[in-house]
């Protein structure tokens, strides 16, 4: 087993006889399926050892499928309430009630430092959970190739055991899943089918297949990521085709014209837009902005202008200083303020907010919007879950809240001591107010009987109770525009990796390859060859996610590649500023081709039209111009002109 070394082969190959003599593995599974007899073992062992036995138990099963298979049900229950003891105390950080550990990471349990050599051991017990037997007698409803082909038939009658095998384990898996992408303890491409073919799965997701809807029900994580969002793309096509908001041969979309104020870019935009159906909303769109002095800017929306109107609304609402969203202490992810009510409309505004972001995901159209993981899973109806807890969402919200709160749990003394009642004190516009967690919840004191429930209602308050009405509002008009179903295929991390594009490196050669050139630019003009060789030899990774953000206003790449980036990215040669271009002319075109300058350019910042995605790039003389003024245009970023 797990911390036994090679010496004691023999006397372990004698107890496997004996357990399998005596069917002990039955015994032990249906001994630990009580809640309190595993609890108190669980207790008993601490977080180490109940690890060094949860090992033994998973390859128990994967050497004895046979009990596995009749056991199914007791079998995951077991493991779910030991997983779920060890995860009472891992912790997200160090600190002084915290230990290492080699597999749990910080843990707020004694360590037994003797365990460390056989950790390596227990970790590929905990491995065989997704060895092929054990997931071939899991999942075998889902996996079973007697499924494909199937028409749908009537269901028997409902057999309770089936029930109790089989929920339980898909919520299982997708329990482990999400954990790994909160936190990675799996290696890269780990959870993937190698013999699922993508383009198999789609024909059959076409032909309406049992068993692959199946598949994206309940483990989708088997599929690649790229291939999920490929299929949510689709979904999003086929929608609009059905609603005829693409241009056909025989028709065209109904277009939907706003006139925006730059100077009330929200408040227009919110009048404009709220009132609109839905299946507008969806559709076309076409923008005018008018400046300052009530004349109509230049330039035709062929959707660049309606995605430069849409970032800048999105960017406003999103502000901390509009006091509708909030950021997190450390990470500074967003959620709802729980003072947004200073907003005579803010319910309203929330509910325009929610269409605004699900167009922007309809659209395909990515924006930097990082939200907190406690919010997001709210968004995604995962609070629902009966494996959801709102202790594990805590610290995505205040990391020192849950400490700090959590430790009551571990508090030796008596916690009444502390003066503590079932209530929340908050500071409200410099005035104290009194949230009761439960009626009459200020006089009741906090005791050591009732600490964990006053631990759970503080979290459920903080995260559900307090921004209960914003977050419904913010849902409603989120998911008026995207389908809740469409989303089920996505972790809680991969949905905000769709909102706000992919967190790798810029690819430049994917960059390079799907760049198109106007004015007499071209792939082997020399200052394009300066350009791509300063992103890639000079410029560091952050600086290209400024540059990247400073032409497409959004510093992450899409998560399909820049073949998927609209309008493509763009880089147009120009000879005079912004205020003096007029547009490509003949002998534009042919001096910037042939590198002709009417006069050096040296004075002139690139500049960008993050509409378009387009970079308008001066014809410099020499590279290290080109590097320096690209560089303090980024970071200055001199921003936006419309063309």
């Amino acid at each position: 087993m797990g911390h036994l070394n090679q010496k004691g082969f023999y006397s372990v190959l004698q107890c496997m006889i004996t357990m399998q003599t005596h069917d002990l593995m039955r015994k032990f599974i249906l001994f630990l399926s009580r809640e309190e007899q595993c609890l108190d073992i669980c207790v008993c062992l601490e977080g180490s050892h109940t690890l060094c036995l949860l090992g033994n138990l998973i390859q128990l099963g994967y050497l004895n499928v046979k009990v596995l298979e009749q056991e199914a049900g007791h079998f995951v229950r077991d493991l779910t309430d030991m997983m779920s003891y060890c995860q009472r105390y891992v912790s997200q950080k160090k600190s002084n009630l915290t230990h290492w550990h080699p597999v749990l990471g910080w843990f707020s349990q004694t360590v037994d430092y003797g365990l460390n050599e056989s950790m390596p051991l227990v970790t590929r017990q905990l491995q065989c959970l997704w060895g092929v037997p054990v997931i071939c007698t899991l999942f075998c409803d889902v996996l079973s190739k007697k499924l494909e082909g199937q028409e749908p038939a009537p269901l028997p009658p409902p057999q309770p055991t089936a029930a109790q095998n089989n929920l339980p384990v898909k919520n299982l898996q997708m329990v482990l899943y999400e954990r790994d992408c909160r936190r990675r303890f799996t290696p890269d491409e780990h959870w993937l089918r190698k013999d699922l073919k993508p383009s198999l799965l789609f024909q059959e997701l076409d032909k309406g297949k049992k068993r692959t809807q199946l598949l994206l029900q309940y483990i989708p994580h088997v599929i690649p990521h790229k291939n999920r969002v490929l299929l949510f793309r689709n979904i999003v096509t086929k929608e609009k085709e059905t609603l005829g908001l693409v241009e056909t041969s025989s028709a065209s979309p109904h277009v939907t014209h706003i006139t925006i104020r730059r100077s009330r870019m929200l408040e227009d935009g919110y009048d404009q837009l709220r009132r609109l159906p839905v299946n507008s909303i969806k559709g076309v769109i076409r923008v005018k902005f008018v400046n300052d002095l009530g004349v109509d800017e230049a330039g035709i929306d062929q959707d660049g202008v309606f995605k430069e109107f849409l970032e800048e609304i999105i960017k406003k609402v999103f502000n901390p200083a509009l006091n509708l969203f909030k950021t997190t202490s450390g990470n500074e992810r967003l959620y709802p303020s729980p003072t947004s009510s200073l907003h005579e409309n803010h319910l309203q505004l929330f509910e325009f907010v929610g269409k605004m972001l699900g167009k922007a995901l309809y659209e395909g159209i990515v924006v930097d919007v990082p939200f907190a993981s406690f919010f997001l899973s709210q968004v995604l109806g995962h609070h629902h879950s009966s494996f959801y807890s709102s202790i594990d969402e805590l610290p995505s919200l205040d990391s020192e809240f849950y400490k700090n709160l959590t430790s009551i749990k571990r508090y030796d003394g008596d916690v009444s001591d502390l003066g503590l009642t079932l209530s929340y004190d908050e500071d409200v516009m410099g005035q104290l107010v009194c949230h009761e967690l439960i009626p009459g919840g200020k006089t009741i004191s906090v005791t050591n009987e009732n600490k964990i429930s006053y631990i759970h209602l503080m979290a459920h308050f903080r995260m559900h109770t307090q921004i209960k009405e914003q977050t419904g509002a913010f849902i409603r008009g989120f998911r008026s525009i995207i389908n809740p179903e469409w989303l089920h295929m996505f972790s809680t991390p991969e949905v905000q990796r769709l909102i706000s594009g992919d967190n790798a490196e810029i690819d430049l050669d994917d960059l390079k390859k799907h760049t198109v050139y106007y004015g007499g630019f071209h792939s082997s003009h020399r200052v394009i060859i300066w350009l791509w060789d300063i992103l890639s030899s000079d410029f560091t990774p952050e600086e290209r996610a400024m540059f990247l953000k400073f032409v497409t206003s959004c510093s992450r790449p899409p998560l399909l590649g820049f073949a998927y980036l609209k309008p493509p990215f763009s880089i147009r040669c120009v000879e005079v500023s912004d205020d003096q271009d007029t547009g490509d002319t003949l002998g534009s075109v042919l001096r910037g081709f042939f590198t002709i300058r009417k006069k050096e350019p040296g004075g002139c910042l690139p500049t960008s039209s993050t509409c378009f995605n387009l970079l308008k790039l001066p014809n410099y003389s020499k590279k290290s111009i080109l590097r320096d003024k690209l560089r303090y245009a980024i970071s200055m970023n001199t921003g936006f002109e419309l063309s």
